[in-house]
């Protein structure tokens, strides 16, 4: 599906659980990820991501609670559209 184009986000909660994932990332997967924005209301996350390389496009909410990452999701959504 993500090799497809199905997956434009991801939203990990913790910098512990995005470096868990980092660490099972196939090179491909790794190139995708480039592409792949990652929502976060945490900057711990975002920090996270640069510190290891990942090249995710990051949209970061105000907070981390679920109205605030929709709202930040929306935003991002709104100015990437074709």
């Amino acid at each position: 599906l993500w090799r497809q184009g199905g997956i434009w986000v991801y939203s990990p909660t913790t910098a512990e659980l995005l470096e868990a994932l980092a660490g099972t990332l196939t090179p491909r997967c790794r190139e995708l990820m480039h592409s792949t924005a990652l929502v976060t209301g945490s900057r711990q996350v975002a920090h996270a991501a640069t510190r290891l390389g990942l090249g995710s496009p990051i949209v970061l909410a105000d907070t981390p609670d679920d109205a605030a990452l929709v709202g930040a999701l929306v935003r991002w959504r709104e100015q990437v559209k074709p």
